[in-house]
């Protein structure tokens, strides 16, 4: 029997994962609980949005999988999870994406977004890539629709995408622009002149 650790996070967020580890076969235990008795069987799940927590995680030892669960897209969070021979997903990825990243740290594996990827291992900061001729038509548009008010719902409609494959289009357009969120994407198109 596997296990799977989750530690840490909005309740929401722990839910939804658990389920799907749980459909996975994995048997889940939840924040404060105490951890499996089984390392070597377990797959420790960590919301790390403070040092402290990135510590507690990081110095767990003998565990099947460790995986960073971060509320920001940045190489260098993920730089600092490989590093430490850590799996990382951002938060905002679907529940599905997040059990898939953790069953896949349990088999030694790391899922990256292939931006996120391509950035390391071309040792690029994301504001060194010239980000205003990086973005897609698409991804421009969707900065340029954010920054007129419109929501997910609006725009995936217009487009006939699912709001899923936006959200994942968004983050594409954030890590190219550098930025966290749509309030620094916004920003950012500005200063590019996209806005």
């Amino acid at each position: 029997m596997q296990f799977a650790w989750l530690i840490g996070g909005p309740t929401p967020y722990r839910e939804a994962v658990g389920l799907r580890l749980q459909a996975a076969g994995l048997e889940v235990f939840d924040n404060d609980a105490e951890p499996p008795a089984e390392p070597s069987q377990t797959i420790a799940v960590a919301y790390c949005s403070r040092d402290d927590e990135w510590k507690r995680l990081e110095v767990l030892d003998g565990y099947l999988g460790r995986v960073a669960v971060v509320d920001q897209v940045l190489p260098a969070l993920y730089l600092r999870a490989l590093r430490s021979g850590l799996g990382v997903v951002h938060i905002d990825t679907t529940s599905e994406t997040i059990a898939a990243v953790a069953i896949a740290a349990g088999h030694g594996e790391a899922v990256l977004p292939m931006e996120i990827a391509r950035q390391i291992a071309e040792g690029v900061a994301p504001t060194d890539l010239g980000a205003a001729h990086e973005l897609d038509p698409l991804e421009t548009d969707l900065v340029r629709s954010i920054a007129r008010g419109e929501t997910l719902v609006s725009i995936a409609d217009r487009y006939f995408y699912s709001e899923r494959t936006l959200r994942r289009r968004l983050q594409s357009a954030y890590i190219k622009l550098g930025v966290q969120d749509r309030a620094g994407a916004i920003r950012a198109a500005e200063r590019l002149g996209l806005l």
